[in-house]
């Protein structure tokens, strides 16, 4: 699906509902886990080196864990998030999961086995409201972004700052993906067994986080 601004508004108001009318709230134990529970640099290192030692994904994971920045890039990822309050979150964001109301009214959202906690962040990182991919190519991100924090400003009180909000929602992508990494691990393995490579979606993901990793050093 390509994706218009209109439609995505219609998103942003839902997600700035269910992340501003959680946030601060007692959240029950039955969500999915904080994905921050799951992130440490040292889970993103050892990941990485079983990229790096496979003989297929070895050569483009090797000089990204060559890098002597990495460390101290997986180390701001991890402050960054630590300091955010968290909120419900939906994290299953996919065109079919989604129905927009003929009136322009907030989009209504299905399928919530996977609805979990965590910083809002990492629900803008699972709509591609950044994603570089050809669904949202005709967007303007930076608007969307405004909206949706003038849509959460209305339920919490607080305007959050633009800039502050786009350094954080970096970090948030690159935990993002980081979270993501043992899967990788996990189809690189299966890939082994049966003699096979990754899925050319598997294959543009693993590639994405790398060059999102590359670019932030």
């Amino acid at each position: 699906h390509i994706w218009r601004d209109e439609e995505l508004q219609q998103v942003l108001i839902t997600y700035a509902r269910l992340h501003g009318r959680s946030r601060g709230m007692h959240l029950p134990d039955w969500l999915h886990p904080d994905p921050r529970a799951q992130y440490s640099p040292e889970m993103v290192m050892a990941c990485l080196r079983a990229l790096a030692a496979n003989e297929w994904t070895g050569s483009p994971t090797a000089e990204l864990l060559a890098h002597p920045g990495l460390p101290d890039l997986l180390d701001r990822v991890g402050r960054a998030m630590a300091s955010q309050p968290s909120s419900v979150l939906y994290n299953d964001f996919y065109p079919c999961n989604v129905a927009l109301p003929l009136d322009g009214g907030p989009a209504k959202l299905f399928d919530w086995q996977l609805v979990g906690s965590g910083p809002f962040h990492l629900d803008l990182c699972n709509i591609g409201l950044f994603g570089e991919g050809a669904s949202y190519a005709n967007v303007d991100h930076k608007s969307l972004l405004e909206f949706y924090l003038d849509e959460l400003a209305r339920e919490t009180g607080e305007r959050l700052r633009t800039a502050t909000v786009l350094d954080d929602l970096r970090m948030g992508i690159l935990m993002g993906w980081a979270i993501f990494l043992p899967s990788i691990v996990s189809a690189m393995h299966r890939c082994n067994e049966r003699g096979e490579r990754f899925s050319s979606w598997m294959n543009r993901s693993f590639a994405q986080s790398l060059s999102l990793f590359t670019k932030a050093l």
